[in-house]
């Protein structure tokens, strides 16, 4: 009944639910469309895969105040995978509705996300690139590898920076708690993608001795994934450091 609830009438489930409050997540909804933030400054961030994951890419945009952001997520996973988890998760009833990709076989089409990229460069100002560099590399083969300019690596084929982040909560501790405090107080914005809601309704936290964070799945190899969630913080990370912005409690000029 819960993963019923949860996935066919996307209700919200307590127990699935460490992190996160559903009356947090749905306060920060907003009637966006991809469309009408054609031409905005963004940050990227992708986490990728290969097999058993998703590959994410969200792109993160400042909001009509300062200190609140929008953010638009965009998901590939391999149709091997999705077949495998069909009586678990509607990955395929989203990919017939367009918020899943689906690559051919059991290995994530690198091509596919290039090309969407490549699409979303022409369509976004998209200023800086984050990715985590387990699978990053075999994605900038196509792009071009990317050049320095100063000390700061640039993808000839884009002409955007790009920096790696680093999967650790060393990296991510600083965002997460940023992340966490913008959706509590409403001010991540999201158009309820399907994907993104579910993963936000089920991510969990991994806490050191310090008490610093990051995302987590609920279990190791879990089909259950928060790709789009890490995916997301990456950009974020970049977003709230950039010009005329107050983030971080502090105005950069």
């Amino acid at each position: 009944l819960a993963q019923f609830m949860m996935y066919r009438l996307d209700v919200w489930q307590k127990t699935s639910n460490p992190w996160l409050k559903s009356s947090d997540w749905n306060r920060c909804y907003e009637d966006y469309t991809p469309e009408s933030l054609y031409g905005q400054e963004c940050w990227l961030g992708a986490d990728l895969s290969k097999t058993r994951d998703m590959s994410a890419v969200v792109l993160v945009f400042r909001g009509d105040n300062d200190g609140e952001f929008r953010c638009l997520p965009f998901f590939w996973m391999t149709e091997a995978y999705a077949q495998q988890y069909k009586d678990k998760a509607t990955f395929l009833e989203w990919a017939a509705a367009g918020h899943l990709y689906l690559t051919s076989g059991d290995v994530i089409d690198y091509g596919a996300i290039q090309g969407k990229i490549r699409e979303l460069a022409e369509d976004y100002a998209i200023q800086e690139f984050m990715y985590d560099n387990t699978y990053a590399e075999m994605l900038f083969q196509d792009l071009s590898q990317g050049r320095f300019e100063g000390n700061v690596e640039v993808i000839p084929a884009l002409g955007i920076e790009r920096y790696e982040f680093t999967q650790g909560i060393a990296s991510y501790a600083g965002p997460s708690d940023e992340f966490e405090g913008l959706v509590r107080e409403g001010k991540l914005h999201h158009a309820n993608h399907p994907v993104l809601s579910w993963q936000a309704g089920h991510v969990n936290v991994k806490r050191d001795a310090g008490g610093r964070v990051m995302p987590q799945k609920p279990a190791p190899n879990d089909y259950r994934k928060i790709d789009g969630i890490q995916a997301l913080i990456m950009a974020l990370s970049r977003a709230m450091l950039a010009p005329e912005s107050t983030a971080w409690g502090i105005t950069v000029l």
